[in-house]
């Protein structure tokens, strides 16, 4: 495998997804439901900016294909489900 091509660890990709889903989980609990007081001495607002910026710079710097125009599926608005198409409802 080329250098830089490492495949992460699928557990670890799990739990580093659970741990951020639990974090951000604690600080909008915190930021709806917590005093003034807490909320401030807790940095509430500024770590929700914190934690944001850091997924935008991530999904920013992943490479992502570019979508390929194609014909439209029969049947259905752009972006509905159609009846009877494999991955389709």
């Amino acid at each position: 495998m080329p250098e830089g091509k490492l495949l992460l660890d699928p557990p670890l990709l799990r739990l580093e997804s659970e741990a951020g889903h639990a974090y951000l989980s604690l600080l909008l609990h915190l930021h709806t439901a917590g005093s003034p007081q807490l909320r401030a001495a807790a940095r509430v607002e500024a770590r929700l900016a914190a934690l944001c910026e850091a997924n935008l710079a991530a999904f920013e710097a992943r490479p992502y294909p570019t979508p390929t125009p194609g014909p439209r599926p029969r049947g259905g608005a752009p972006g509905r489900p159609v009846r009877g198409q494999p991955g389709r409802f």
